[in-house]
């Protein structure tokens, strides 16, 4: 087994540019990170990992949860906790599960992957005996039958040596299910996993016995593989342009536009796909697996849905993205964001009607940061449910200090991202916010995106008809 293969660490965390900063870094110290997908039990199983970095900035008790389950299903696996600053009940609550390895924030990508590379030389001994007893990894996944991640590993260093050999070009698409975390909440896992296995059949169907890495001859071989979680990757052994790993990325895509059915339900899915062609963008599995992970990462900031081939430029992308949202989890302690409000006209009256309540920031690291690059971000990390409910409160505060004012009959209107219908309980949030600025109902309009009116689950329908019921008007941004 080589030292990547005997270092991998598994990674769980909502921040997508964080943790792909972290797999740059471990990478740099012989190790290779993997970000733990929807399925822990799963990940666990595939990466067989020598340590888990759990990250509590999403959501401290989920975190808690995730490390219950480690310590339950893998007890000889080392857990690395990250914690905020002065978050003692999160530490004691781990504690009494068994962890006793944390990092405080604010701590660089850097940093951990050196305290996370040491931790793994100390625990060497038990997670060698822990391999011995439980084996080598299964070469297919159990949840959707395509090849493991170990697997597709061996099958993509075999690949790139021919290709390296005959001289040919060969290729690798990595593909990631957008707002799958979604799903799970609103379905629940047992729908997420039938969503994972027809995921799986469209890519099995799509991609073409001639695109396909063969194994003696056979299908059998790791071509198409679930790398993790809600994460994908077809490998192409031999092409003759790059051209044709983006038509049959474009396929992909456009196969996935029918809704899946899953318990009952049609379940609109989309994917963000990144592209890397060796040799040109890697010379080796692991760099090409890098490669195509941030081209994945790239396609899904322009809006989801994509297939984009990697640019060198992109690491300056992914670097610039973390920044921002290290930066944008201090924003609302250190008072940087503030709400603006655009003014609504009654033309027939030629009065003011009331206002739209708009998000604004300005980092003092960063300076001016634009809408459309932090929200994005705060949606991918779940700082939307903090910074969405903090909104909601400070336009009611205005539109209640208005109302003192004299400006009677003004209505204030707030935007509304899905993540926020998907990660937290909107109706509370509004009901407990109305009741504590003891603003009418009929006085708050909340604007939602007609994607989310088109992908509307149950939950959300539910929560949009009971808001409604309350009294407040919803209406459509796009």
């Amino acid at each position: 087994m080589n030292r990547a293969a005997s270092n991998l660490v598994l990674i769980a965390s909502p921040r997508a540019a964080w943790v792909d900063s972290l797999k740059r870094w471990l990478e740099a110290a012989g190790m290779r990170g993997v970000r733990a997908g929807a399925s822990l039990e799963g990940s666990l199983e595939e990466v067989n990992p020598r340590l888990v970095v759990v990250d509590t900035a999403g959501s401290p008790p989920e975190a808690i949860g995730i490390c219950a389950a480690i310590c339950l299903g893998s007890p000889d696996v080392p857990v690395l906790v990250i914690v905020a600053p002065g978050d003692s009940e999160t530490v004691e609550q781990a504690v009494e599960l068994g962890i006793s390895h944390f990092a405080e924030e604010p701590i660089t990508p850097k940093v951990l992957a050196l305290r996370v590379e040491a931790l793994v030389r100390a625990a060497g001994g038990r997670t060698a005996g822990r391999e011995r007893r439980v084996g080598h990894p299964t070469g297919r996944d159990g949840l959707t039958g395509l090849a493991s991640r170990p697997a597709f590993l061996e099958t993509m260093n075999r690949v790139t040596e021919q290709a390296r050999t005959r001289g040919h070009l060969a290729a690798l698409l990595y593909l990631d299910l957008d707002r799958f975390k979604a799903v799970n909440h609103a379905l629940g896992h047992a729908a997420g996993d039938v969503v994972l296995q027809q995921v799986a059949r469209i890519l099995e169907t799509q991609v073409r016995a001639t695109d396909l890495v063969a194994n003696g001859g056979t299908r059998e071989g790791a071509d198409v593989s679930r790398i993790g979680g809600d994460e994908f990757a077809v490998l192409l052994s031999r092409v003759r342009r790059a051209e044709d790993a983006s038509d049959v990325a474009h396929r992909i895509l456009e196969a996935m536009k029918s809704p899946v059915p899953a318990h009952g339900h049609q379940v609109a899915v989309t994917a963000s796909i990144g592209i890397a062609i060796f040799p040109d963008d890697g010379e080796d599995a692991e760099s090409l697996l890098r490669c195509a992970d941030m081209a994945m990462y790239a396609a899904r900031a322009l809006g989801r849905g994509r297939a984009l081939r990697y640019r060198p430029s992109m690491g300056e992308v992914q670097d610039r993205r973390l920044e921002v949202e290290q930066q944008l989890r201090h924003a609302l302690e250190r008072d940087e964001l503030k709400v603006h409000y655009q003014p609504r006209l009654d033309l027939a009256n030629d009065l003011i009607s009331g206002a739209e309540a708009l998000l604004r920031w300005h980092s003092r690291e960063l300076g001016e940061v634009q809408p459309k690059e932090f929200v994005p971000v705060a949606e991918e990390s779940g700082l939307i449910v903090p910074i969405g409910a903090w909104v909601l409160e400070t336009a009611c505060r205005q539109l209640a200090q208005w109302r003192r004012d004299g400006l009677s009959g003004l209505r204030v209107s707030v935007n509304v991202s899905s993540l926020q219908f998907a990660l937290s309980d909107v109706l509370q949030t509004v009901t407990d916010v109305l009741r504590a600025t003891e603003v009418e109902p009929h006085a708050l309009e909340l604007e939602i995106t007609e994607r989310l009116m088109l992908g509307e689950d149950e939950n959300t329908a539910l929560s949009l008809r009971d808001l409604r019921g309350i009294g407040v008007t919803i209406s459509l941004d796009d």
